[in-house]
């Protein structure tokens, strides 16, 4: 049965939460109250204020529409237009753009590409792009078409209408080529939004034929004028405002583009010969297409994307000026390109076509492609799956031909633009749509379309298709293709990298302003009867307002008005009245809570600092438990106990710290009474650690100036490993331990070799009885062989009794004489199976046995005396052992043992003394350590690791080591160094040790810092005189352990 959960509330609280529950019940009926009769009254208010002001903003810009309209027909209708003098169309077209502000330019155009333009230079931008003095109020721009086409002439004037001055610069402006002009009819008609040519700002063109047909009348209305007038209408207001196209493209906005530019680069430093390529070449008008969002594409006509950046970013860091040229499908461009009109296609791939065209600079950018088919469609994986079926491609894109060439049976259908690709195969005029992956991705997201498959991992197979971007330059242009190149080496990969997650990763996620207005699908979703009025909708978890109108514009009838505005931002001024009133009447209740708070005290203070009391229980400072002083005889009481409590939790604690540490000393008492050979190592190992980490506390020297233990738990978990660091001996063999001769097991086996030497000895003088029996006249000759054989006995047994004691190294001569030795025989009559243990007996039956009586060598090696392991040896993962482990458990053959090398330990006799580590680690492994304690395991177990890494069981490297482990290591060498209990070498003089031990550290089997600590501190000599015999110390020059020495010293065996 599940308890129910119960709540409780401290005395302060409850005292103060009651009075305040009641105020509040109180406070909120009234607010209530008075919410719900505002909100009515105010919604309804601001409801029909913003129906009001969207209809006004909507007949505002449709009569700009109309008066520009207007101002282009007026002209047109006016005979000989063209043919006034220059002063004369400069006062009727300054008057014109005088009385309509948004009007930046009106100008004339003819067949012949003859050019005239009166430009109102009202702002600084203007006044800046044509260089014109601050006193200029108006600028002529004229060309003469027929005779000089490439010059433009500038001829500025005040505001009295007096020239100023005029100069003559070199143009490639055509205006014949110009969309304003290919597309003008006898009726007014407004561009899309592009990019003026001289001032690269974005804007619209309303032209109208001329009444005589010999030419054009334009009229330039930069968007930042639209946007303005759109903005005035919309002053004050908190929300959102669009012009747009039906298909969702914004023509006017007040809103910023979210992508603010990055920083451009430093200018790179150029030669001379440099600068006047870059003179020679500027300006140097590139491409910008307008619906291929986001590497190139335009906002209102204003140039954006991955592309547009990276080139802008080119320019800066060569100086170099550019303009940008929209308004034209990419067909067109490419026309334009191979015309001359345009000098750079931008954001092209590397192919054949382009090859031919004109000049490829770097890549400074990878576009994959991706493959669009119907969701119900078959996976395609391969452009060879649409052999026989029908491929949408945008028209004029480089990828076309490719295709064509590996795959002549795939139907291309080229169409006009990126969506038209999408919508071909939608509507099933095309099996499948190619298009670079960021671009498709984006403009699904965009029209919120769906029922397509998009994806990136196909295969173009034989179709050399290659996805970096460059920029194509005209052939003329050569000169600049190693210049560009080397700025965009110049962007580092980081800067690039940036551009890259600037536009085409985050442009995926993100919901801000790009060329498409942001809330289609809702418009879409609405009719022409919903147009006109307010709409809730929700969007991102937000609820907002939505007004959507047509322009009702002659000129402009297809485009839509948008107003989108936070619900919450509507409706603030309710939500602000209600949250002042609800302030007032939190303040009343604010000012009323001090005073109950207040009263509250006598009994919550005390239960507070009692609730203090118990974070000193918590760490265990019981010393900083106190008695609270209280008039409540309850709280006092509860001190009272809560202070005895931490008495006996003191108690406590100590007792099981002192069992803990008494069990800990007890393991290591008990390993060093195991074997009295090594009686004391793991006591006095403890004590050299702790002088020595002692030394390195107090030291000031670099190695040790950030150690120290800060903390008595500190000093108990490096005491306790130090205590620890040998516990895995208890399962160390007692005979492993102790072996102080080669052929020592159970007991030494030079007692069992000597017998079988008395035996030959007995022998040769039975020999010698029964030979002087046959022939008494050789007793002479017989006496002087037995003899002879017999002390050639007491020799070879004298070597191998030698042999038999442990040596720092034994040559390979006397192994030979060993093994010539062990090659005597001897006559065995007893069954050498009987009285076996039952485990000996199962070995020993695995082995064929001769018949006694039966000659065996004097010493040998027998099958029998392996003895093999059960198992296979393993230790868990996560110790991380490194130890190479023998084949067999144990070798006991009698010629392998004696001829040892160095000590008397064989390898698998090694293994055993050395696996005393990993049980250590075994052990310590398995104990709960408190968090106080948990690096003691650790610290235990590394005390045979090396500073070169070459240590066991773990092989660690130096630097890995801590100076707690690396001093327990010195100190347990060093302990074993001096020890005169250990039965495989006699203890050494202190200088000797020392120099051992210098060595060792020489070599990086120790640490140097910590051995230089230990002389330097005396410590050395502090524990030889506390743990040392008199007679084991001896003088020590410490300055020969300060000098580099590269002097052979012979290192002991430090097995154990």
């Amino acid at each position: 049965m599940q308890r129910r959960k119960h709540w409780r509330f401290s005395v302060r609280l409850t005292v103060v939460a009651l009075f305040t529950v009641v105020c509040s019940i109180v406070a909120a009926l009234t607010v209530s109250l008075q919410y719900y009769n505002s909100i009515a009254q105010l919604e309804q208010q601001t409801v029909q204020q913003f129906d009001q002001f969207a209809t006004s903003a909507k007949q505002t810009i449709h009569q700009n529409d109309l008066a520009a309209s207007r101002i282009v027909d007026m002209l047109a209708l006016i005979p000989n237009i063209e043919q006034l003098s220059n002063q004369q169309k400069l006062r009727i077209l300054a008057e014109l753009i005088t009385t309509n502000p948004a009007v930046e330019g009106i100008y004339f155009a003819n067949s012949h590409g003859d050019f005239f333009e009166v430009i109102n230079l009202k702002n600084k931008t203007l006044t800046q792009s044509y260089r014109a003095s601050k006193n200029d109020a108006w600028v002529i721009m004229s060309i003469d078409g027929k005779s000089n086409p490439n010059q433009r002439e500038l001829s500025f004037f005040n505001a009295s209408f007096e020239l100023s001055t005029s100069r003559i610069e070199p143009t490639s402006y055509n205006p014949t080529k110009r969309p304003w002009y290919i597309n003008a009819s006898n009726v007014s008609q407004r561009s899309t939004p592009y990019l003026f040519q001289y001032t690269q700002v974005p804007g619209v063109t309303y032209a109208r034929k001329l009444q005589s047909q010999n030419g054009v009348i334009g009229l330039d209305i930069p968007l930042h004028a639209l946007a303005g007038s759109l903005e005035r209408q919309v002053k004050g207001f908190a929300g959102e405002a669009y012009l747009i196209k039906p298909q969702g493209d914004i023509i006017a906005t007040n809103r910023l583009d979210n992508k603010a530019r990055m920083v451009p680069m430093q200018p790179m430093q150029l030669t001379p010969q440099q600068k006047e390529i870059i003179a020679r070449h500027s300006p140097l008008t590139i491409s910008n297409e307008t619906d291929w969002f986001p590497v190139d594409y335009a906002v209102s006509g204003e140039p954006n994307g991955y592309a547009v950046e990276v080139m802008r970013q080119v320019a800066a860091l060569l100086q170099l000026d550019v303009k940008f040229i929209n308004g034209y499908s990419w067909s067109e461009f490419t026309d334009r390109f191979e015309q001359g009109s345009i000098q750079a296609l931008n954001a092209t791939f590397d192919n054949e076509q382009n090859r031919q065209l004109g000049l490829l600079t770097k890549p400074y950018g990878t576009l994959k492609f991706a493959l669009i088919w119907p969701s119900n469609a078959t996976h395609i994986a391969s452009i060879a799956q649409l052999n026989q079926k029908t491929l949408a491609i945008a028209e004029g894109w480089s990828v076309i031909q490719p295709i064509r060439d590996a795959y002549p049976n795939i139907n291309i259908l080229e169409v006009e633009t990126t969506i038209d690709v999408v919508n071909a195969v939608l509507n099933g005029q095309a099996d499948a749509g190619i298009e670079s992956d960021i671009i498709v991705r984006n403009l699904l997201t965009e029209y919120a379309l769906s029922g397509l498959k998009v994806s990136n991992e196909f295969s173009f197979a034989r179709a050399n298709v290659k996805s970096s971007i460059h920029l194509l330059l005209a052939n003329n242009k050569s000169e600049l293709i190693p210049l560009i190149n080397l700025a965009i080496d110049t962007l580092s990969n980081e800067y690039l990298a940036q551009l890259e997650s600037k536009w085409l990763k985050e442009a995926m996620n993100s919901h801000e302003i790009g060329r498409i207005v942001p809330y289609l699908i809702y418009i879409k979703n609405m009719d022409n009867t919903q147009f006109g009025t307010l709409h809730h909708f929700t969007d991102n978890a937000k609820q907002k307002l939505i007004y959507v109108d047509k322009l009702q514009s002659a000129m402009s009838s297809d485009q839509l008005i948008v107003f989108v505005i936070d619900q919450q931002t509507l409706f603030s001024p309710v939500y602000d009245s209600v949250a002042t009133s609800s302030l007032i009447t939190l303040l009343v209740v604010a000012m009323l809570l001090p005073l109950t708070w207040l009263c509250a005290s006598p009994i919550v203070k005390p239960i507070t600092e009692l609730l203090a009391m118990t974070y000193h229980i918590r760490t265990h400072d019981y010393a900083g438990v106190k008695v609270i002083p209280s008039k409540v005889i309850e709280v006092k009481r509860l001190s009272l106990a809560m202070k005895r409590m931490a008495d006996e939790l003191k108690r406590h604690e100590y007792a099981q710290r002192n069992l803990i540490d008494a069990i800990i000393k007890l393991i290591a008492q008990a390993i060093d009474e195991k074997s009295r050979y090594t009686a004391g190592h793991c006591k006095r190992v403890p004590e050299l650690g702790e002088m020595l980490a002692q030394a390195a506390c107090d030291s000031k020297s670099s190695a040790f100036k950030h150690f120290s233990f800060d903390s008595e738990q500190q000093w108990r978990e490096f005491k306790t490993a130090a205590w620890l660091h040998d516990c895995g001996k208890i399962t160390t063999p007692e005979h492993i331990v102790d072996k102080g001769s080669k052929l020592e097991c159970i007991y030494n086996r030079i007692h069992e070799i000597r017998m079988r030497f008395e035996v030959l000895y007995r022998d040769a003088q039975i020999h010698y009885l029964t030979q002087i029996s046959v022939h008494p006249e050789q007793a002479a000759q017989l006496s002087k062989e037995k003899k002879a054989t017999q002390q050639q006995l007491f020799d070879d047994f004298a070597l191998i009794a030698s042999a038999n004691v442990g040596s720092e190294f034994m040559a390979n001569e006397t192994k030979e004489k060993v093994r010539a030795i062990a090659a005597q025989t001897w006559v065995r009559y007893f069954d050498d199976s009987l009285g076996l243990s039952p485990q000996e007996e199962l070995r020993y039956a695995q082995y064929p046995h001769p018949v006694t009586p039966v000659e065996e060598p004097l010493l040998a090696d027998k099958a029998m005396h392996i003895v093999q392991r059960f198992e296979p040896y393993h230790c868990p993962e996560h110790f991380d052992i490194k130890m190479p482990v023998p084949d067999n458990l144990a070798n006991r053959g009698e010629v392998y043992n004696l001829c040892i090398s160095r000590g008397t330990l064989t390898a698998e006799d090694r293994f055993k003394i050395n696996e005393h580590i990993i049980s250590t680690i075994k052990i310590l492994d398995s104990v709960p350590f408190p968090p106080e304690l948990a690096k003691v395991p650790r610290i235990a177990s590394t005390h045979h690791e090396t500073m070169r890494g070459d240590g066991y069981p773990r092989q660690l490297k130096g630097e890995t080591l801590s100076i707690p482990e690396r001093i327990l290591a010195l100190a347990d060498i060093f302990e074993a160094l001096t020890a005169a209990d250990r039965p495989y070498k006699k203890a050494k003089p202190l200088s000797v040790a020392l120099k051992i031990l210098h060595k060792m550290a020489v070599d990086k089997h120790i640490d140097l810092n910590v051995f230089e600590l230990f002389i330097e501190s005396g410590v050395y000599l502090d524990y030889a005189q506390r743990f040392l015999p008199a007679e084991q110390i001896d003088e020590v020059d410490t300055s020969q352990f300060f000098m580099p020495d590269d002097s052979s010293i012979e290192v002991a065996n430090m097995a154990r």
